[in-house]
């Protein structure tokens, strides 16, 4: 007696392999754009860190200077007077340095990506007392950045 059994087959149907692939591949897609995330995020901070040595840099320079050099004026004369500070923001620059509301003095880093700028306040935040402040900015990515410091001499 020879019955026939009926064996099963064995392997995936078309079904279940275009499943998988389309797991696959939003699993590809999910890590490609991990890694342009990281790799944008990379850029941002290396872009932060050569604007904070920058900055730190210009304010080493300026802390070596006699505090009768030019540098350590306020070109503009919007420091506001005693104790007050006003112009440490100023960013702006159209070549005048009288011009208030400017940055009191400004020059340009790597081929002009970078923008650094600094405002000297006079008796501020005590009398005989200069506050400096070192604004670095550039464009990334279509937007404004910045770093600031301070330093009091």
């Amino acid at each position: 007696m020879n019955s026939m059994k009926r064996s099963n087959q064995e392997g995936f149907t078309l079904l279940e392999v275009l499943i998988s692939l389309a797991v696959f591949s939003i699993g590809v897609l999910a890590v490609v754009a991990l890694q342009t995330s990281a790799i944008q995020g990379n850029s941002s901070a290396n872009h932060m860190t050569e604007a904070s040595i920058l900055a730190q840099d210009k304010v080493e320079e300026l802390m070596t200077l006699p505090i009768t050099h030019a540098f350590l004026n306020d070109q503009d004369g919007d420091d506001g007077g005693a104790g007050v500070g006003g112009g440490l923001d100023d960013v702006g620059f159209d070549g005048n340095p009288g011009t208030q509301g400017d940055a009191d003095y400004q020059i340009t880093q790597d081929n002009n990506f970078y923008s650094v700028h600094w405002n000297v306040a006079r008796n501020y935040p005590n009398t005989n007392n200069r506050t400096i402040r070192v604004i670095v900015t550039w464009n990334q990515g279509g937007r404004a950045r910045s770093v600031s410091f301070d330093c009091v001499r």
